[in-house]
Formats: structure tokens, C-alpha cells, sequence
């Protein structure tokens, strides 16, 4: 031999063999089982046979049959191959020098690219993918014949068999080369018991669930914690139809939890379903989670009744309903009409509207209309037919009894000369009602609301306006003189009259404005009639006051609503229906003339031009007036009439 590590290795190969010598001088080396005795010799090399003895080599290792033997020096160790586990020895997953027989439950044979057989794990890896394979067999790339590199994928191992021979040149094994945590109580996960567990290869992934939950332990699935729900704004709990109320609040609870709501209705609706319902608190994403689950009731109106309710059929003395039969449910209108016992009239309206009003839960009731009242009709003792129905020669010898309905007077009667009476000469009569009678003077009797600078015409069963008490006076649009609009204002005048004011006398308000009309510092004028009054102030009967810049806003509401008029210097400054849009420099409520919203604009240093809406009573101040518009209700003018084109 030439050197001593050949000697040492053919050592190293001999099973008997413990210690070598080598002798360079001569190269020969020898084997010894001790080495009890021992010379010096220089050309001489001696040690241990096992200073590197490879056991893996010389199959005198006892690794697990799933492992690969890897020799060091002086020693070894093994490595579980691919598909084994080191808990004790080398488990395989992989089940070397075992086939399972092409029969019947077969599925598929798979070859490698170019005749190339791929590794059991390759083979494995493809009965992972193919859908039916739960078992595989592999043989190895140098097993001779058909069979060289074959993978067979196959659906049971029913008939696994184990060859002699090199162990890999045959491996069977299963779909799966792993323990599945997730599944197989005998390897353990630590996942939260809520959290999803996945199993990976050789491992496991643990995720808490994708909604309503938080991960408490940064991502890793095994600490989920529940997420609270909130009463109050989460929606389906909110979500309420009309009328529809929640009675109750505070609900708590976390994810999973339940919890009952309760609901109501306004007044006058009723519920439709359960006034309870019990809703879960439901994840609804990562970390989120809402009440979910329950029906929240609806509310239906409710019905009233047009014989039981109060307000309709609260009648007063001789009141009497003419119609039944209305029906409505809640926020319904229904008119209800009205009449009086013969021999008396209707105060009010024959006609009101009651609207079905909620009182409560699940009850309504007309209600918000006025019921008419009857007043007693006057008897005309000088028309009426019994007390002038006189028989030959008797004549009546008083008159002027007056009485209404149900009252009695007496009536005196003689004879003429040459005659006297067969009986008593006082006779009591009663004012007795004969028929329903709806006629009322209403414009005697002061109920009529006609429009300042109106007349009123009483009719049969109503009266008439008419805006004719001056020139330039109209009645707005469908409002039939109940609101007259103009240059000159009715029943009201310009106060307080300023020291210094001019006034004259004119027997006519035509006259104080011609007058007024030649004074160029004067802007307005207020007039008193010749009755105004009546007399008792004769002072101011027929006088005309000229009203000059600085004398306070406003007008002043007369008593006599004919006998006091106020305006402008020209009534042709005004323009009937008109409204200024643009540049509005205020706008004022509760001015109850058009003088006095162009007293108001005189009296505003910016102001140019006024628009007033009697309909509202609102005055709108501006600064130019070229952009208007028709509304019948409005009159628009300048500031001073020497203003106008």
C-alpha cells in the first residue's frame, strides 16, 4: 500500500479489524484485533481502525430503514428522509419497498416528461391534485422493465404488498404526507376554540373568524375575543317604518349574544306583529359586529268613529247633526254638517272638518273641528200671521213686542166703535220656531270679513264683498273683497301727527290728495272722513295731514274702519300686482299695509323701492326694481312718487 489512510481504511473495512501498522519503509500494512504490544519503529504508523470508520458503508448503522445514514469521523448519525418524522425513529408517511398492485381501483398511471420518472414526492404532489386519488405507488427511476419511474394513483390500499429488496425501489404512501393538527386529536392544535384552523405541511395556520371577532394575540388565531353590538346605531334594530317607536334602549351583548327589543306605535296606529323581537348580535367584519336577525313590527292607522267619538257630537242646545256615516283612519279629514232645530239659526258654519286624530296606542278619534252653535230666532209681531189674523172689527191696540223662540208676550186687542169684545183683550202668544232658519245679517252683525275699503252686501244664507270704498282699490285673485289692495288705505292712518304737519279741510279724500299732491316736501297723508268718529271729535272731521320726512314708522289702526284713510302723494306710484325679485336689502313680517311698507322704505336711507304681499303681510325692501314679476297679491312702488318715470 502506499500510505497509511489506505491501510487505515482497509482496516476500517474489516469487521474484526481494530487497530493497523503500516511500515512506509516496506508498505506493508497490517491489521490486529488489540494493541497490547507495541515497539518503536520510525518508518512505522500505527492507530485505531476506527479513526474513520464509515458504518454507513459497511451496513453496520442501525438508522431506521426511513432514514439516511451519514457518517462522521469516529461515528455517525441519521436523517429521516422526505416524508418521515423523527418522533420515534423514522415514521414514515412514506412506506419504502411497499406497492399496492395494479387491480381494479385504479385510477391513473403518470410517466415523467421524456420517460423521466419524477420523485415519490412528485408522485405524492400529484395524487394531492387529482380528484378520487387517495393512494399512490411509485417506482424508482432505476427499477428495471414496463415499470421504470411509474406512478400509479389509486384509490385505496386494500392490497399493499412489500417486496424484497432495496426498499426505495418500490414506495407507496397516502394523498397527504402530514399530520393534520386540525383533525387528529392525537397532534394537538393550540388554536382559540372559535378560530379557524388550517393545516399546513408539517404545520397548521390558526385565523379567528373573518367577522365579529378581534385577534387579541397579533395575528395568530389563538385568542379571539368577541366584539360588543350597539343599540342605538346599529341599523336593523333602527330601522323603523312610520309611526313605528322603540320603547326600550340599553341592550348590550358581544358577538353570538341575543337580546330582545320592544316597540310601539304613535297614537292613534297599531301595531302589526309582535311589540317584541329578538335580534343576534352577528359579525359583520373583522373586529365588527351588529344586531342582525329580528323583524321589526310596522304600524297601521286606526279607524274613527263618527257615532262615538266626542268632538263632533258635542252639540249644544238645538244643534242637530244632518249626515253620519263618515270614516277615516288616522290623519283623515271628514267634513261633518250641522243644522238647528226649527226656530232657530246656525252661529258658525254649517259644514266643519274633524281630522281622525291619535289619543293613544291604538286609538283615534275625530277631533280639531268646531261644532256650530243655535241661536234663537226673533218673532216679528207686526208680520207674523196669528197675532194680525183679526177677526171683523177687532183691531190691535199696542205693538212693538219683541221676543225669540220659546218666549211668550201678550198682544192687546179691541173693537171699533159700536163693538165690543167676546173675550179677554190681552192675549199671551209664544214665539214658536216653524221652520230652520240659516239666515244671519252678517254684515249688520259685524261677521262678515270683508277687506277694509270694502262693502259689504248681505245675502239669503251669506254676503258679498266688494273693494269699491275708493278709486284704485282691487280685491286680490279668488278672494272676493275679503282683502282689497291699493294706493289708499282703509282704517288705518300715519301717526303721530309731528308738530309742524300741514293739515287742512276737504270734504273728500280725493281733494287732501290733489292738495297734498302740490306740496314737494310732503310724502304721504293720512285723512279723517266727516263722520269719523262720530262727531265726537269734530276737530278731525274731514282734515288732512301732510306727513313730512323724520315723522315715525307706522300706521295706526282706526276704530271706524271708513272713516280714517291714509297714502301715498300719487296713486299711480303703485303698481297693482306687481313684485320686485332682486337686490333685497330686509325683509319685515307683520306690516299690515302697503303705506306702511312705503313709510318704512322712505324711512331707510338705502331703500329705493318697496314690494308689500297682503296675503302675508311681509314688506320687502330694495335698492332697484328691474326685475319683477306678476303675483296678484303684492303691491311695488318707490320710495317717493317724484321717483316714478
Amino acid at each position: 500500500m502506499t500510505s497509511a489512510i489506505e491501510c487505515n481504511n482497509l482496516c476500517a473495512n474489516t469487521a474484526s479489524c481494530e487497530y493497523f501498522a503500516y511500515d512506509k519503509s516496506t508498505q506493508i500494512c497490517s491489521l490486529h484485533t488489540n494493541n497490547t504490544a507495541t515497539s518503536t519503529v520510525a518508518a512505522s504508523i500505527a492507530g485505531p481502525g476506527l479513526c474513520d470508520r464509515d458504518e454507513c458503508a459497511l451496513n453496520i448503522d442501525n438508522c431506521d430503514p426511513g432514514a439516511n445514514c451519514m457518517n462522521t469521523i469516529g461515528s455517525f448519525y441519521c436523517n429521516c428522509t422526505m416524508g418521515y418524522t423523527a418522533t420515534t425513529g423514522c415514521e414514515a408517511c412514506f412506506d419504502p419497498g411497499v406497492y399496492i398492485p395494479d387491480v381494479a381501483g385504479a385510477l391513473v398511471d403518470y410517466v415523467g416528461p421524456n420517460d423521466v420518472a419524477p420523485t415519490h414526492q412528485e408522485c405524492q404532489a400529484r395524487c394531492t391534485a387529482t380528484p378520487g386519488c387517495w393512494y399512490f405507488t411509485w417506482w424508482d427511476y432505476n427499477y428495471g422493465g414496463a415499470w421504470k419511474g411509474r406512478c400509479l394513483l389509486q384509490e385505496d390500499n386494500h392490497y399493499s404488498e412489500r417486496l424484497a429488496g432495496v426498499p426505495w425501489r418500490h414506495v407507496a404512501g397516502g394523498k397527504f404526507c402530514d399530520n393534520d393538527e386540525c383533525s387528529d386529536p392525537a397532534f394537538p392544535h393550540n388554536c382559540d376554540a372559535v378560530a379557524n384552523c388550517r393545516n399546513t405541511v408539517a404545520s397548521f395556520l390558526c385565523a379567528c373568524p373573518a367577522t365579529g371577532w378581534y385577534d387579541m394575540s397579533n395575528n395568530t388565531g389563538v385568542n379571539c375575543t368577541t366584539v360588543s353590538c350597539n343599540q342605538a346605531t346599529d341599523p336593523d334594530p333602527n330601522a323603523l317604518s312610520a309611526e313605528v317607536i322603540r320603547t326600550d334602549s340599553s341592550q348590550t351583548g358581544n358577538t353570538t349574544d341575543t337580546a330582545t327589543f320592544t316597540y310601539s306605535c304613535n297614537n292613534g296606529y297599531q301595531l302589526v306583529g309582535s311589540s317584541t323581537t329578538t335580534f343576534t348580535c352577528t359579525g359583520t367584519a373583522l373586529g365588527a359586529s351588529a344586531w342582525q336577525g329580528g323583524t321589526v313590527p310596522a304600524c297601521t292607522a286606526v279607524s274613527c268613529h263618527e257615532v262615538n267619538d266626542p268632538d263632533p257630537n258635542a252639540l249644544t242646545a238645538e244643534v242637530v247633526r244632518t249626515d253620519n256615516s263618515q270614516t277615516g283612519t288616522t290623519t283623515d279629514l271628514a267634513t261633518f254638517t250641522y243644522s238647528c232645530n226649527n226656530g232657530y239659526h246656525l252661529v258658525g258654519s254649517p259644514a266643519t272638518n274633524f281630522t281622525c286624530t291619535g289619543t293613544a296606542l291604538g286609538a283615534s278619534a275625530w277631533q280639531g273641528g268646531t261644532v256650530p252653535t243655535c241661536t234663537a230666532v226673533s218673532c216679528n209681531e207686526a208680520s207674523d200671521p196669528q197675532p194680525n189674523t183679526l177677526g171683523a172689527q177687532v183691531i190691535r191696540t199696542d205693538s212693538g213686542q219683541a221676543g225669540t223662540t220659546t218666549q211668550s208676550t201678550n198682544f192687546a186687542f179691541s173693537c171699533n166703535n159700536g163693538y165690543q169684545l167676546d173675550s179677554s183683550g190681552r192675549v199671551s202668544f209664544t214665539c214658536t220656531g216653524t221652520a230652520y232658519s240659516s239666515y244671519i245679517n252678517e254684515c249688520s252683525g259685524g261677521t262678515h270679513d270683508c277687506a277694509y275699503g270694502a262693502s259689504c252686501t248681505n245675502t239669503a244664507s251669506s254676503f258679498t264683498c266688494a273693494c269699491n270704498k275708493s278709486p284704485g282699490l282691487r280685491t286680490l285673485e279668488n278672494l272676493n273683497g275679503t282683502a282689497c289692495i291699493g294706493c289708499i288705505e282703509h282704517g288705518r292712518y300715519i301717526h303721530p301727527a309731528n308738530p309742524g304737519d300741514a293739515f287742512d279741510y276737504f270734504d273728500t279724500v280725493a281733494e287732501c290728495q290733489q292738495w297734498y299732491d302740490k306740496d314737494t316736501s310732503c310724502n304721504f297723508f293720512s285723512y279723517a272722513s266727516a263722520d269719523w268718529g262720530g262727531g265726537a271729535n269734530p276737530a278731525w272731521n274731514k282734515r288732512c295731514t301732510l306727513q313730512y320726512s323724520g315723522t315715525p314708522t307706522g300706521t295706526g289702526l282706526s276704530g271706524d274702519p271708513y272713516g280714517r284713510m291714509s297714502g301715498p302723494k300719487f296713486c299711480e306710484c303703485y303698481d297693482i300686482g306687481r313684485s320686485i325679485s332682486e337686490n333685497v336689502l330686509s325683509t319685515t313680517g307683520s306690516v299690515d299695509t302697503a303705506v306702511e311698507c312705503n313709510w318704512n322704505c322712505h324711512n331707510a336711507a338705502t331703500c329705493e323701492f318697496f314690494s308689500y304681499d297682503v296675503a302675508s303681510l311681509s314688506c320687502t325692501l330694495h335698492t332697484v326694481n328691474t326685475s319683477t314679476s306678476a303675483q296678484d297679491s303684492v303691491v311695488s312702488g318707490p320710495k317717493d312718487c317724484s321717483e316714478c318715470p
